[in-house]
Formats: structure tokens, sequence, C-alpha cells
């Protein structure tokens, strides 16, 4: 998961999140080891504020960056967005402070959205019949 602190930097810090991201993969490359990358989960503004506005650029270009070099992506954020669109219409109910980070819901969202992505949800196992409104 990458971006949610990164995007403090605004817009300004959009070019240099994109060149760490080129770093990574070619040392990933050089060094043998396949990426599996994770976009950050969806916030609120009620306590981000602007701070974290820019998020959804950086969550662009996350996106873009993994299929620019065909890299397997987990899209949490686009989960977290279909969420909103259920009939809760706010995905509170998936984060521990009002704001950015996941509780055990979330975490539990998330996780089953990675064994949905990679082939792996079971809904016989235990991990994958744990509870997420």
């Amino acid at each position: 998961m990458m971006g949610m602190n990164d995007c403090l930097k605004g817009a300004e810090g959009r070019a240099l999140y994109r060149q760490n991201l080129e770093e990574i993969a070619v040392r990933a490359r050089d060094g043998g080891t396949l990426l599996l990358l994770h976009t950050p989960n969806l916030i609120t503004p009620l306590n981000a504020g602007a701070a974290r506005q820019d998020l959804p650029a950086y969550v662009a270009i996350l996106r873009e960056f993994a299929e620019s070099n065909r890299f397997a992506l987990v899209d949490h954020y686009r989960n977290w967005e279909e969420t909103r669109k259920g009939p809760l219409k706010d995905p509170l109910y998936w984060l521990n402070d009002g704001s950015i980070h996941p509780n055990q819901f979330g975490h539990i969202a998330m996780a089953h959205l990675l064994f949905r992505e990679l082939g792996l949800f079971d809904p016989d196992s235990p991990a994958c019949r744990l509870f997420a409104p």
C-alpha cells in the first residue's frame, strides 16, 4: 500500500512519488522480486481534512504505474468506493479512527479482496467467513 502518507505533499509531491515507485520497481526486478501492489483504503473527509485531499491523484498514479509495468494491483480504494454505493453510504464502519485507519472490519474487507484477487477466496475457510459489514 502506497500513497496514504505520500499524498501529504500534495500536487507538488506527485512526481517524486512516481519516481519512488520507479525506484522500487527497479530494485524489485534487480532482486528477482515480484511486486503485488495495493492501493490504500478510502478515507473520509471528517478528520482527514485538506492534508490528504490529494490522495485520489496518488491512487491514480499508482494504478497507472501498476498497469504500465504490468504489476498486479489490489485496488482497495476502488473497493471502498463501491461500498459507498451501498445502503450505508459511508465507510466509517470500516475505520478505526473515523477517517484514515482501518479497524478490524476494514482489515477483514481488505483481506477478503486480496483473497479474491489472488483467486484464493474460499467461503468455507475460517478467514473468509469473518464478518465485515
